[in-house]
């Protein structure tokens, strides 16, 4: 059980980068998307894979703030008492976890429907 688990950030693997790009939350250069749409292996450590896993943490990192600005948004606009009690434990469930967690779910809903394009490819022993 984590207490800290606000502090840990996306997994990024395979299926979120994957499906960060399929929503355009994560482009690739030219060259690196034909390597990716061509599924080629990119090299371990390499620029290209490194470039994916980066831009992942930040394009997750930056859903997490845009998601909490919204819900303050929300909770701000309505002002209830009820509204604003509620918006402490919200933002609190808000992570760089929880919005992982959802993009692997559909991803994986999207994969099972034929609905996503190729991931990137690397052989190695860290995932």
């Amino acid at each position: 059980h984590f207490t800290d688990m606000k502090l840990i950030t996306t997994f990024p693997d395979y299926r979120v980068p994957q499906i960060l790009r399929q929503v355009g939350a994560l482009q690739y250069t030219p060259e690196l998307a034909a390597k990716v749409d061509n599924q080629e292996e990119l090299s371990e450590g390499g620029v290209d894979e490194v470039s994916i896993r980066a831009g992942t943490v930040v394009a997750v990192e930056e859903m997490v703030e845009l998601v909490k600005k919204h819900l303050i948004a929300v909770a701000e606009a309505d002002s209830s008492e009820e509204s604003i009690h509620n918006l402490q434990s919200l933002l609190e469930d808000v992570s760089a976890v929880t919005i992982d967690w959802y993009l692997w779910q559909r991803g994986e809903k999207e994969d099972r429907l034929n609905l996503l394009g190729p991931h990137h490819r690397v052989r190695t022993t860290y995932y």
